[in-house]
């Protein structure tokens, strides 16, 4: 007997599942539960996560149809790596009514630091970087 494992994040619960492959009626359901979270618009949701760790932040999950494509971090830095991905507007608009709270970048696109911090950065560098 074959088993596939699944995991489901439901609001705040992930669920850790072992299912017969031979059960067509269990992966139905399962298909079916992938994309839950809240809705943001079209196709898209968001699973909000707790910090994981003390010098971490409340972040975000953003699915597309059940396939995670982005995650992002309240302050509007990037989470687990998804650095250099711009939002879609639909997503950008969903995160802002769904969670007031958390800052987007005004382009859209997830950096690897906050936008002050990239503020700061440019005043610290100001004509020592050769900026042609």
């Amino acid at each position: 007997m074959k088993m596939t494992y699944y995991i489901l994040n439901i609001d705040i619960y992930k669920i850790h599942l072992h299912v017969n492959n031979d059960d067509d009626k269990t992966f139905e359901v399962l298909n079916e539960a992938e994309d839950h979270g809240i809705k943001l618009g079209g196709t898209y949701s968001a699973l909000k996560h707790k910090p994981h760790t003390v010098n971490n932040d409340y972040h975000l999950h953003i699915r597309n149809k059940g396939t995670e494509i982005a995650a992002l971090n309240f302050d509007g830095t990037a989470h687990d790596g998804y650095h250099n991905f711009r939002l879609p507007n639909t997503v950008v608009k969903g995160i802002q009514k769904c969670f007031p709270k958390c800052n987007i970048p005004s382009n859209g696109l997830i950096e690897t630091a906050s936008s002050s911090i990239q503020q700061e950065f440019a005043l610290l560098f100001k004509g020592v970087l050769n900026e042609d």
